[in-house]
């Protein structure tokens, strides 16, 4: 998806503020939840919304970028770039998969306990039993997921400000 222009300015300086900013902060919101359950359930959803939209985001800005790559001069630091972009994309989409499976997970049990009354160990089935115990480590999958995608995001930023800002000449002091 190329988007290329916003208010008669490029889109990519425009759109890359957003995954830049939502990853990181699902990624702390991530954390927060793995440490606290009862935040997961508070949190939860509003969380897993903003990772979708960062995932959105990572592909408008690289729809956008495309577009901004044909109109500026070929670099190494443009292309460098574009390189580790492309390497940010699918850590962004299997973390924000991640947390919303998770979070998708703790509603059904909600409602399911909700609906039971308490539930208790024996009225667990199996592999329902089984699953929740799987909950936790699938946090720390997610966390682990959050934590490689906002480094990946933050690579991503550092290249491409190096990339946009690499000849302008220093300040006059």
């Amino acid at each position: 998806m190329e988007i290329n222009n916003l208010f008669g300015l490029p889109a990519h300086p425009l759109l890359v503020h957003a995954p830049i900013v939502l990853v990181p902060l699902c990624f702390l919101a991530a954390i927060f939840m793995a440490a606290k359950p009862e935040w997961r359930r508070r949190y939860g959803v509003p969380t897993a919304v903003l990772a979708v939209v960062a995932a959105i985001s990572v592909q408008l800005a690289e729809g956008s970028g495309e577009a901004l790559e044909e109109r500026v001069r070929e670099t190494n630091l443009v292309e460098r770039h574009a390189e580790i972009a492309e390497l940010a994309k699918p850590f962004v989409f299997l973390f924000a998969l991640a947390l919303v499976a998770v979070v998708v997970w703790d509603l059904v049990q909600g409602r399911r306990v909700a609906g039971d009354g308490v539930e208790t160990a024996s009225s667990s089935t199996g592999w329902q039993a089984t699953v929740s115990r799987l909950v936790p480590v699938a946090m720390v999958v997610t966390v682990l997921l959050g934590g490689a995608a906002t480094y990946e995001i933050v690579q991503t930023g550092h290249s491409g400000a190096k990339a946009a800002w690499d000849n302008t000449p220093p300040a006059r002091g």
